[in-house]
């Protein structure tokens, strides 16, 4: 485990500076070089997340050898890599050659290496999951840039045959059951559906997993709504970015803290599919800060 961590950390060096030099090279193809922009941060923010990782196979001792590199494996993802960055540095790289290069490592070995390294360590901390669902977000980009770029779409068939890392998770806290199970068959489609009973339980499944979407209501016995966001800030900040207040709520401090944490708030009743709707907002816009994950 210790030298495929290794070998990952290097190639995720390499794809990130090979992307930032060519997102410069096209810079007069907004769209590509705006895309490659963003690749080079989220290939960077990979890289720092393995370097976190080599901490937890030593943490857990999981060294023990299931699968060994070889040469031939390394040079199917660098050797890519090593050409188009000699042509890049040449003026001699196409927009063609970069995508092809695109295709031939993000669909090779590499992938399902890092996907290996990441189901193997995401079950020991709730970071990992967060950073699976990062990892599947960064493959569905790349899917949705390759459906709209023409010359593109021939690899769009190796791509979505890559195993998913992540299925979405939602969390709905809500002390209404019937509500609840609403609620639970109407996101049911769009990934998995934990129901908590009031902001004491959704606290404890916020502290024991990662969920892409939390839909809470605000009045509730044991712990309110607020509260329990406040309680989830105090372990990650970013949670904020993932929470959607489902509540007929008119108090000012609660409608103060919405506004002043930027936080959705869909008053009741509101139209099923509006509830659906801000739903898939939240998975489109609060991407998951490129931070590493904590050691």
């Amino acid at each position: 485990m210790k030298d495929i961590v290794s070998w990952l950390e290097k190639v995720e060096r390499k794809a990130s500076d090979l992307y930032r030099e060519a997102s410069r090279r096209f810079s007069q193809d907004r769209p590509l070089a705006d895309f490659l922009e963003q690749m080079s941060a989220e290939e960077d923010w990979h890289r720092r997340l393995i370097e976190a990782a080599a901490e937890t196979v030593d943490r857990h001792a999981l060294d023990e050898a299931r699968v060994l590199l070889d040469a031939k494996t390394r040079e199917t993802v660098e050797g890519p890599f090593q050409e188009a960055a000699e042509r890049l540095a040449a003026g001699h790289l196409t927009r063609r050659e970069m995508l092809e290069t695109i295709a031939a490592t993000e669909f090779s070995e590499w992938n399902d290496l890092f996907l290996y390294v990441m189901e193997t360590l995401k079950g020991h901390s709730r970071d990992f999951q967060r950073a699976a669902a990062e990892i599947e977000t960064h493959r569905q980009e790349i899917l949705d840039f390759f459906q709209d770029t023409p010359g593109a779409r021939d690899s769009l068939e190796k791509l979505s045959s890559l195993h998913p890392l992540w299925q979405r998770r939602i969390l709905v806290v809500e002390d209404h059951p019937a509500f609840a199970r609403l609620l639970q068959t109407i996101l049911a489609q769009m990934g998995e559906v934990v129901i908590a009973r009031d902001g004491a339980e959704g606290l404890e499944e916020i502290r024991r997993g990662f969920f892409d979407v939390i839909v809470s209501d605000v009045e509730m016995p044991v712990l309110n709504g607020v509260e329990m966001c406040r309680r989830s800030m105090a372990m990650d900040p970013e949670v904020r970015t993932r929470f959607i207040f489902y509540s007929g709520t008119r108090k000012r401090p609660h409608l103060d803290f919405f506004a002043t944490e930027q936080i959705p708030h869909l008053p009741k009743p509101a139209p099923l599919n509006r509830i659906r709707q801000a739903v898939s907002e939240v998975f489109e816009h609060s991407r998951t800060a490129h931070a590493p994950p904590p050691a």
